[in-house]
């Protein structure tokens, strides 16, 4: 089961991860998306029980590290971790066997690429990091594909557009170049590139742009 923001709900990389799993594994492999755009982590301890528990998962995927950052929401450092703590102890109470593992997202660009005055995440990296933390402490698994999008990006913004056009969802090709590879390579399933498959992406009307020359991903 994944659990979290847009970056779940509607990420390519959901139905990629699901179909190589299906190729490899038929149906003993099931992904199953409780994820909600526009969600932060208060959300998900209000709804973790009814959206994520009746599907009893083996293993569950977390990831709201994105839309805690965003300032606007004041949804502190402290807030995001105990939201964080409550649905690990909700989860294993009610699943002592399931497998969690945390995962940090990609960067917020919106400000580079879209030319905003100011990020409206202007600490994501402290979320992305926090979540680390959590990991290390209870012995889980953090996939940090913050990471893989900065050593893939460097500081390319016509590379940041081609794979996240607006700054904050990646497209299908930023998630089987980046997301889905880095996400199947973590949890150990074996793959090409070939494996993965790539769907066209719903049309969206293009904001204005003005790119600058370069950038550097927070780190």
């Amino acid at each position: 089961v994944v659990y979290g923001t847009s970056l779940t709900a509607g990420g390519q990389w959901t139905k990629q991860v699901a179909a190589v799993l299906k190729a490899r594994f038929g149906d003993k492999a099931v992904l199953k998306n409780a994820a909600s755009s526009g969600k932060d982590s208060n959300w998900g301890v209000e709804n973790i029980e009814a959206r994520v528990f009746p599907h009893k998962p083996d293993v569950l995927f977390i990831e709201f590290g994105m839309n805690d950052a965003i300032h606007e929401r004041s949804t502190s450092l402290e807030t995001a971790k105990s939201n964080l703590e409550t649905m690990i102890a909700r989860t294993l109470t009610e699943f002592p066997d399931c497998e969690i593992i945390l995962m940090s997202m990609n960067p917020d660009l919106k400000h580079l690429i879209l030319n905003r005055p100011k990020q409206s995440r202007p600490h994501l990296a402290q979320y992305y990091a926090m979540y680390s933390e959590m990991a290390a402490e209870r012995g889980l698994q953090h996939i940090d594909l913050h990471a893989a999008w900065t050593a893939f990006l460097g500081e390319d913004v016509e590379k940041a557009a081609k794979h996240i056009p607006d700054g904050v969802h990646p497209n299908g090709l930023g998630c089987k170049t980046v997301v889905t590879p880095a996400i199947l390579t973590a949890i150990g399933v074996e793959h090409r590139p070939d494996d993965i498959p790539i769907w066209p992406d719903p049309p969206k009307k293009k904001p204005r742009q003005n790119r600058q020359d370069s950038f550097k991903v927070e780190s």
